[in-house]
């Protein structure tokens, strides 16, 4: 249990402070000697700069042992002579120590040439951060950073800063916005304070921060003690604990409107007022822990209903200041003061406090990683311990002695600041450092182990030129070739010896390739400047003698060495073909296209294998020659065949690496990475997978991956073709890898040579960040223009929530010109990031963007409803299952509304009824038009068949007339005898019989025209009245010899007709037959029943017939048919026009 202070603080407890303090003078001094010559301190710079922190901590042993002394020595003793006499002691140990600093920092310039574990990345003004002076930062729940300065705040999202100031509180003649702390809610509301400032949350929903105010049951003089806030914390129920300068702690509630609905004092009573606040966190059992500046440590425990109330001392460890304060996951509670961090377990049955770390220089806060690493911020840098796991009584013990991290000018990925003002931990395992004058500064907990080997101007000797074309290993020595000679590196020692090389910056022998024989002696090639051999036992190097006087070798440039089965060594040049040495150095043979096979001169790499050897060439792609112990020769030449897809991309070869299942790993410069199957003879191009054209090095893990160098470094997993790509960002020397500086040492480890120096790790402790980076929506822009949260465009707020809230959007036809923004939030290496996109109702294939695009533009979409959504892939390849959306309506225009189709609906309709109504009013006048000019013609046809009509009257009464009027005038002669005179009658009957015909005719045809011409049927015999009528043309058939008969089914057949249109129609009928048939032929006059109802009356001639074109008009009123000019008869037109009249 907590022990309660009965009181306040008097002299006893001061004194039995200082006896503390005495103690651990004694103690942290020896401990801070004893970790500076510890010898597994593995020490670096940055740590012996903050050695000056020993001298204070020798000091500090001084200063106790004096005091202790002084207590413990009896007062009859000559105190004053003792503690001379020690003081004299301590400054020949002061001296002595200033020697062995010296010597210390002289010891560990040799280990310099090694990275540290960790790079610092910043993010300062000069990114865009709001002020120098970051004090605060923490990770939302969205996965967004906020930044706490002095100058407002910061939202970061791994590639921008978005600013935000608070509405402006007037602090005497001053405006402040100098933030001193950002908590995040169990709701995931954002709430800040600071200096001279009231506390403010975060509005999602009008992007803004705005300021609690109180509500109608707040006492308004406990309201303004809100005010000056230095710290926060917020537990489960949404209580917000703020720790102010003067007015102690509060605990607040508030609405989501931003009313306080509650506002509680916890007073940390202090003479006259309140201790200022300075830490506060809450432990899982309900207790709030405060720090405070000079009252030191606190607790109060948090009712279920909350009130004002008073907090209490923790006393078992009196402190005054209480500078951090920190609660891990395992309920260990990290607090510090000035100088030492101390641990306490509160899931312990005692509460008894261990000091675990110090001492250091003005602490500033203290936080435990979730790899169990306690990272101290100080005003004299960053300070890491790695601690083993502790149990509730046990205290966690040190693994090791830690590193101090201090600004390094020469190092641009060393921390930018010594003083620490907050760290935290992200979801991504980045540690994050607030720091004065350095902004922000990350660090990867989980980096690459990618380690360095470089020159540095402040180690003599160094590493003779960072710019690396070649390295190998011997045991525990790597040699490593370069522009400025040899560099020879022991890894035991760290120390370095070089061969053939000048001062700083001056460049000696530009080695291009080492080579270690199979007798221990190293081998090594230059550009111009020869071939070099160094012994075992030798000191130095030997130069190789020219191979002849018209071939020197300055003007030779060698590239490649190997050693084949016959312990012959191999040497290839760029320039002279291949030269063959014995292992003394005694030139064997010189192969060039004018003594042997070799297609070519100009060579690149060598590699020997049984009785094989490759060759590398820059223009004729890569030769398989067969070796002897005294002869060459070309088996097979792998080319480039613009026809052949498993043929060389190109031919410039340069790496060449054999794995263990037969494969030859072949890089091209300007054709990526290939391999050739040596069973089958199968080239394959592996370009589409691995994106670097230009293969400068190849190396093969122990699992089999093939590992090229680049423009970084390339990780190709040739079973599941997975590519990882490693660059610079990931902690390599740079991102330019050397031809051939490459060497895979007998512990695994690959060695890269590069612009920049070397970078070695081994594959096996290289892990993959399985955690997929958080995909959200972050920006809208209309005709390139951003639209904000409540940004009003075009009369109306298209956005009222952030994106990655909002569940739908519309977007007009005017707006149909916009561009989405988007970001994946993991801050490990985002420039590598990469994203891809669909738009779901125009294309539901996936989209790939290049690293780093995080906006893509639509434009001209159709009238829809679309869905887009993106996801993001971290720089290790893993993608985020779960894709960032954002639905949103085009609108159409307003001529494309569905009012505008039914508008158009109804005018169509319109316009066509309008059509129809002209179209009709058109086709009835040309009706009228037509049925005049038809009128017109019949009315003219009529005119002139009238006139025809009674011409052929007149034609036809004149005959009879004629026939009468002269028998009629013989007959008033007297001339004629009697039997004449009675036929001369006869004929005048006749005739006038035919005359009373005709009139009756014409009065017939009237009596039809008007429509009074009635039918007036009687029963009769009608074979007796056609037989009647059949005689009266008896007479005239016999005249124009005609046979002319008379047929009749029965003798008699009653039935009911009009006899006179009977005898019309009949007679007009017989009248044609006899006009149109000449003499010798035949009419019939047929009568017979048919059904016993109908009576058939037929007459028929073998005539002229009518043509068949006429037949449809021999019933038109005056019509007559064409005769033939051999017989012209004359009527009237309108007998057979009876027949269908009657």
């Amino acid at each position: 249990m907590v022990k309660k202070s009965g009181g306040g603080r008097g002299n006893n407890k001061r004194s039995l402070f200082q006896k503390r303090v005495n103690t651990d003078s004694i103690s942290f001094g020896i401990v801070s000697i004893w970790r500076i010559f510890n010898p597994t301190n593995h020490l670096n710079s940055s740590k012996l700069l903050n050695s000056l922190g020993v001298c204070r901590g020798i000091f500090r042993l001084k200063q106790g042992i004096i005091l202790h002394l002084r207590e413990r020595i009896p007062s009859g003793m000559n105190q004053h002579y003792l503690i001379t006499s020690l003081l004299h002691l301590f400054s020949r140990m002061y001296r002595l120590f200033a020697c062995l600093l010296l010597f210390a920092w002289l010891s560990n310039c040799l280990l310099m040439g090694q990275s540290l574990k960790y790079r610092f990345e910043h993010i300062t003004v000069n990114e865009g951060l709001s002020h120098s002076d970051a004090m605060t930062v923490i990770e939302d729940h969205k996965g967004f950073l906020w930044i706490g300065t002095n100058k407002g705040i910061d939202q970061y999202d791994g590639y921008r800063l978005k600013k935000y100031t608070l509405p402006q509180e007037q602090t005497g003649t001053t405006f402040s916005n100098r933030i001193r702390s950002l908590r995040i809610g169990a709701d995931g509301r954002l709430w800040t304070g600071g200096e001279g400032m009231s506390l403010y949350y975060y509005d999602a929903s009008t992007d803004q921060f705005r300021k609690v105010k109180p509500g109608p049951t707040i006492d308004p003089e406990r309201y303004t003690l809100l005010t000056d806030i230095r710290t926060l914390a917020i537990d489960k129920r949404g209580t917000v604990w703020v720790g102010t300068r003067q007015g102690g702690v509060l605990g607040v509630r508030v609405d989501q409107s931003g009313i306080i609905e509650t506002l509680e004092q916890i007073k940390i009573p202090n003479q006259g007022g309140n201790w200022a606040i300075e830490k506060l966190t809450l432990d899982t059992q309900g207790r709030l822990w405060i720090g405070a500046l000079g009252g030191g440590l606190w607790y109060y425990t948090i009712p279920s209903k909350l009130a004002s109330g008073q907090a209490e001392p923790f006393v078992a460890l009196p402190i005054a200041n209480v500078r951090g304060l920190y609660l891990d996951q395992q309920a260990n509670l990290w607090f510090a003061d000035d100088t030492r961090v101390y641990w306490l377990n509160l899931a312990g049955k005692s509460l008894q406090p261990q000091v675990i770390a110090g001492p250091f220089e003005g602490i500033g806060s203290v936080y435990r990683d979730s790899f169990g690493q306690l990272w101290v911020g100080t005003n004299q840098g960053l300070h890491y311990l790695k601690f083993a796991a502790a149990s509730k009584q046990t205290p966690p013990v040190p693994q090791d002695s830690g590193e101090t991290f201090l600004p390094e000018d020469a190092n641009e990925h060393s921390i930018n600041s010594s003083r620490i003002h907050e760290i935290y931990e992200d979801r991504f395992h980045n540690l994050w450092l607030a720091a004065s004058a350095g902004g922000i500064n990350k660090l990867n907990l989980r980096s690459k182990p990618f380690h360095h080997l470089h020159r540095l101007a402040s180690q003599s000797p160094t590493l003779s030129s960072n710019y690396i074309n070649a390295v190998i290993s011997d045991q525990d020595m790597l040699w490593i070739g370069t522009r400025n000679g040899i560099s020879q590196y022991n890894r035991s020692s760290q120390t370095y010896r070089n061969f053939l090389s000048l001062p700083a910056n001056m460049n000696g022998m530009d080695v291009s390739t080492l080579y270690k024989a199979s007798n221990g002696s190293i081998w090594a090639g230059t550009r111009y400047g020869g071939l070099w051999k160094k012994n075992i036992g030798e000191t130095g190097f030997q130069a190789i003698a020219n191979p002849s006087k018209d071939r020197p070798w300055t003007i030779t440039s060698i590239e490649s060495i190997a050693e084949d089965p016959f312990h012959t060594i191999w040497v290839a040049t760029y320039n002279r073909g291949l030269y063959r040495y014995s292992l003394n150095g005694n030139l064997l043979a010189h192969y060039h296209p004018q003594n042997n096979s070799l297609p070519t001169n100009r060579l690149t790499c060598l590699l020997a294998d049984e009785k094989t050897l490759w060759i590398s060439t820059r223009d004729n792609g890569v030769l398989q020659c067969q070796l002897d112990q005294d002869s060459l020769r070309v088996q097979k030449q792998y080319v480039h065949d613009p026809a052949d897809v498993h043929s060389l991309q190109v031919n410039y070869a340069w790496p060449l690496q054999k794995d263990t299942k037969g494969n030859l790993w072949i890089g091209t410069i300007g054709g990526g990475l290939h391999q050739l199957n040596l069973s089958t003879g199968q080239m394959q191009r592996w370009l589409a997978q691995v994106s670097e054209t230009d293969v400068e090095s190849i190396l093969l893990d122990e699992k089999g991956h093939v590992w090229i160098g680049g423009e970084g470094l390339y990780d190709f997993d040739p079973v599941s073709r997975q590519v990882i790509h490693y660059d610079v960002t990931d902690g390599l020397q740079s991102n330019s890898f050397k031809v051939g500086a490459a060497f895979r040492g007998a512990d695994q480890t690959l060695y890269w040579g590069g612009a920049n120096g070397i970078t070695f790790f081994k594959p096996s402790l290289l892990t993959q960040n399985r955690i997929a980076p958080l995909v959200r929506i972050t920006g809208l822009r209309i005709h390139n223009q951003h639209v904000g949260v409540g940004d009003t465009l075009h009369g109306r707020v298209l956005i009222d929530k952030p994106l990655d809230e909002h569940p739908h959007i519309e977007i007009s036809h005017a707006e149909n010109d916009f561009s989405i923004e988007f970001v994946g939030l993991d801050y490990i290496s985002p420039s590598k990031h990469q994203y891809k996109y669909r738009l779901v109702g125009f294309n539901a294939d996936w989209i790939q963007t290049t690293p780093g695009q995080r906006l893509v533009s639509f434009t001209n979409l159709p009238a829809g409803t679309y869905r887009f959504e993106v996801k993001a892939r971290n720089a290790d390849g893993i993608w985020s299952e779960k894709a960032a959306v954002l639905v949103f309506n085009i609108l159409p225009p307003w001529y494309q509304s569905p009012w505008a189709y039914l508008l158009y609906t109804g005018v169509l309709l319109l316009a066509l009824l309008l059509y129809r109504k002209v179209t009709l009013h058109q086709q009835k006048l040309k009706n009228e038009v037509h049925l005049k000019e038809i009128l017109y013609q019949k009315e003219k046809e009529l005119t002139d068949l009238k006139l025809n009509f009674f011409t052929q009257v007149s034609h036809e009464l004149r005959t009879p007339l004629t026939l009468i009027m002269g028998p009629v005038e013989e007959l008033m002669q007297g001339k004629t005898a009697e039997m004449a005179r009675r036929e001369q009658l006869l004929l005048v009957h006749r005739q006038a019989q035919k005359l009373n015909n005709l009139v009756n005719e014409l009065l017939d045809f009237r009596k039809t025209e008007s429509g009074n011409a009635k039918l007036q049927a009687q029963r009769a015999d009608i074979v007796a009245f056609l037989k009647e009528l059949f005689v009266l043309f008896s007479f005239r058939a016999e005249e124009q010899q005609i046979n002319y008969r008379f047929e009749s089914s029965h003798s008699e057949l009653f039935m009911a007709f009009d006899p006179a249109k009977m005898e019309t129609v009949i007679s007009n009928l017989l009248s044609n037959a006899l006009k149109f048939t000449p003499a010798g032929e035949t009419i019939r006059l047929v009568v017979t029943l048919e059904q016993e109802q109908h009576v058939h009356i037929v007459v028929e001639d073998t005539g002229y017939g009518i043509a068949p074109e006429e037949l449809d008009r021999i019933f038109d009123p005056y019509y007559q048919a064409h005769q033939s000019g051999s017989f012209p008869v004359k009527g009237t037109g309108i007998g057979l026009l009876w027949l269908k009249v009657w």
